[in-house]
């Protein structure tokens, strides 16, 4: 017997996965030490996809302040700032050029 989520796909997400999609309140405060793991990244871009509006995600992005450029070389937490671009309005990731 096949379980219900893959019939769907065999790129869906979890049904646990996704029902641990973390909120902007539970990242703050660490955003910067969680981007720079793999899981922790993930945590943060979940974060940002679940946030919602414009002041979760500029509160996100504050934390990344001033780290930029270690970001950028990061290979996790290049994601993160791919996502707060991709996602968030142009004011909101305005820091990162």
């Amino acid at each position: 017997s096949s379980s219900a989520w893959t019939a769907e796909s065999p790129r869906s997400t979890s049904p646990t996965r996704a029902a641990a999609r973390p909120t902007a309140g539970v990242v703050l405060g660490q955003v910067w030490r969680l981007s720079q793991t793999a899981g922790g990244s993930r945590q943060v871009q979940d974060a940002l996809d679940a946030a919602g509006g414009a002041r979760a995600r500029s509160a996100i992005a504050a934390e990344l302040r001033g780290h930029v450029a270690k970001a950028l070389r990061c290979p996790h937490a290049n994601h993160v700032l791919q996502k707060l671009i991709d996602i968030g309005e142009p004011e909101e990731a305005r820091f990162i050029s």
